[in-house]
């Protein structure tokens, strides 16, 4: 590709930036924002209706690109996605991730999300009060849920119960449409969870799991 080709193909990325993002508060969260960490290539683009409310002292860490409210209509779309990060929260993009239109994200203070790569698709919902790890190539279908917490207190007889505890999802997990990721599970590399499961318990990689609460149906499985 020749030097012209490539200066003109940047710079019609960046009028279809303008076009379909909301400019000023891309700059601001890449550029102006303090605690915005971010590598050469890694920028936070909120395309136009994503809606945020970060702390001052939340962290952004940018090693690559995360693409917010992504719509299918561009810049006449009135889809929104929601944004918040409480005091000391951290959002750590490592690989390239979308979340498509709907997106419900909200990180409790002290909470951490990290992000390794893949996409999420609309109205999807995260609630990180302690840390959920997403790995490279996940693919998070309609309406999923994942809660590393309760949200309440939970008592049996005089006995408290754990409310937080980390998720660990693996690469290439396949998260399909209304599926609910709940707190203290690891899922392994390559696994499938079936639309609708609830997920209680570890689920080992390459399986695919289904049911309330989610059970192993198939091993040995890939899927592209």
């Amino acid at each position: 590709m020749s030097l012209i080709n490539k200066i003109f193909r940047r710079f019609l990325s960046y009028v279809r930036l303008v076009l379909e993002s909301q400019i000023g508060l891309f700059w601001w969260l890449n550029y102006w924002r303090k605690n915005t960490s971010r590598t050469m290539v890694g920028k936070f683009k909120p395309y136009k209706g994503t809606r945020i409310d970060i702390a001052t002292s939340a962290k952004i860490n940018l090693q690559e690109s995360c693409w917010f409210n992504v719509v299918e209509g561009g810049r006449h779309s009135k889809a929104e996605s929601h944004l918040v990060m409480e005091d000391d929260a951290c959002l750590y993009i490592r690989g390239l991730f979308r979340f498509r239109h709907g997106a419900d994200i909200k990180i409790f203070k002290g909470g951490c999300l990290i992000l390794e790569g893949g996409y999420a698709m609309p109205n999807v919902a995260i609630r990180c009060k302690m840390q959920i790890r997403i790995g490279k190539g996940c693919a998070i279908a309609r309406g999923v849920t994942i809660l590393d917490s309760d949200a309440h207190g939970v008592w049996i007889g005089d006995k408290a119960q754990p409310t937080m505890a980390p998720v660990d999802i693996g690469e290439h997990v396949w998260i399909c449409t209304g599926a609910i990721i709940l707190k203290g599970v690891t899922i392994g590399d390559g696994a499938i969870v079936a639309a609708g499961a609830v997920v209680t318990r570890d689920v080992p990689p390459k399986v695919i799991v289904a049911g309330v609460p989610a059970r192993v149906i198939k091993e040995n499985v890939e899927w592209a």
